[in-house]
């Protein structure tokens, strides 16, 4: 774990993300039209908070420790530092190719 997230970060979790999983979260950012830190969406397919900067104590965000990134269908759930997958964790120990599968899945429900 870096220590800024240590520190001041919320990325935590049971199972560490490869980096190099990175193109593949870039890949939904990109088509969706997000920002490369992720977006404040949903649909019934997937939810994706960005990373809070302010570490304020009435943030919603900060506060409640909400997965950045969260499948509806799977229940798997992301956090990360800062950007996506930097520092990341998941909930469920999933292999590349199931994550791949996930990014497609969101990609084809419409995202924006």
């Amino acid at each position: 774990m870096e220590l800024g997230n240590m520190i001041f970060g919320h990325s935590r979790g049971e199972y560490k993300v490869d980096r190099y999983w990175e193109f593949a979260i870039h890949f939904l950012l990109e088509y969706a039209n997000f920002s490369h830190y992720g977006e404040d969406f949903e649909n019934d397919t997937f939810k994706m908070y960005p990373y809070c900067w302010c570490n304020k104590k009435d943030c919603n965000y900060c506060n409640a420790n909400l997965p950045n990134f969260l499948h509806k269908k799977t229940g798997f759930k992301l956090w990360w530092y800062k950007y996506p997958l930097r520092d990341s964790y998941m909930n469920i120990d999933i292999s590349l190719h199931k994550f791949l599968e996930i990014i497609l899945d969101c990609i084809n429900s419409g995202s924006k």
